[in-house]
């Protein structure tokens, strides 16, 4: 199974948006004639940028995929001075349910933007992690329609709770509708140990037990055997095409201490799964419901 990280040509579309940047902000002459000539470079040069931008989605998700997956940065609540609660995914200066930065309003938004040049392709909105709130799925759907995305063809999936129970139920998910091409969203600073997880995804035991379930464990023959070409992708490495305001956004959220607690902690995550330890010593326990 092709385990793949898709990263962004700095070099190739940096310079071309650069470029695109010059054309639209150049000043018009004094002539009517060199307005007309600046506006349709204007023209041209957001063509351009389309197409380049289409290129690097293209690459950064290793082709077409048929699924389009967003792992859950948990969801946060907002309680509003007149009327109910309001619910979302959790921004760079908020926390998901272990206390960490969130980023998945930023999964949302890239992945608004990457739907955009493969209409048909099946979105997996993933998770449930509250039980006293609605599911991630619900309000991942929800959101992805508020930032432009067409709902026709998004799943939702209820069961997960955490980066390791998305996957097991995408081995589920895959096993059952054969899809061979997956490219799933997440935030830079997640990919390397999801990747290692999903590496090791048939020999991982959970303290939940959630490894044992028959389900899975009756999937993973037929996941094995369709050996679906999976690539990670970066929601940083798709923001900035959205706008350019995101290259800040991103820039101030990296330069935070919590930024750099939860890369150190994912760090230690994936130094743990390479080396075999990861969960070593933890006893089989029952799950408590999470509480937001």
């Amino acid at each position: 199974m092709p385990i793949e990280r898709g990263e962004p040509d700095v070099v190739t579309c940096e310079s071309l948006r650069a470029k695109v940047s010059v054309l639209r902000h150049k000043k018009s002459g004094r002539k009517l004639l060199q307005m007309d000539h600046s506006f349709k470079l204007n023209i041209v040069s957001t063509s351009e940028n389309e197409q380049c931008e289409r290129t690097e989605i293209e690459r950064l998700c290793g082709g077409t995929p048929e699924v389009l997956s967003i792992l859950s940065g948990s969801i946060v609540k907002r309680q509003l001075r007149d009327g109910p609660a309001r619910y979302s995914s959790g921004s760079y200066k908020e926390l998901d349910v272990a206390g960490l930065v969130s980023g998945g309003k930023a999964r949302v938004i890239a992945a608004a933007e990457v739907a955009r040049f493969f209409p048909n392709v099946t979105i997996l909105a993933n998770g449930y992690t509250y039980a006293n709130a609605p599911p991630d799925a619900q309000i991942v759907k929800e959101e992805l329609r508020r930032y432009g995305a067409s709902t026709h063809h998004v799943l939702l999936q209820k069961k997960s709770y955490s980066t390791f129970t998305e996957l097991v139920e995408l081995v589920k998910l895959v096993a059952e509708y054969k899809w061979r091409h997956l490219a799933i969203m997440t935030n830079c600073f997640q990919i390397p140990r999801a990747q290692e997880l999903l590496k090791h995804i048939d020999s991982l035991h959970d303290p939940y037990g959630v490894s044992q379930d028959p389900d899975f464990r009756a999937a993973l023959p037929t996941f094995v055997e369709l050996a679906p070409r999976v690539v990670f992708v970066s929601a940083e490495a798709v923001l900035p095409w959205r706008s350019g305001r995101y290259q800040k956004i991103i820039r101030q959220a990296k330069g935070r201490p919590e930024w750099r607690e939860r890369d150190a902690r994912e760090a230690r995550g994936l130094k743990q799964l390479q080396e075999g330890t990861y969960w070593n010593g933890m006893e089989r326990k029952k799950k408590e419901p999470f509480r937001l």
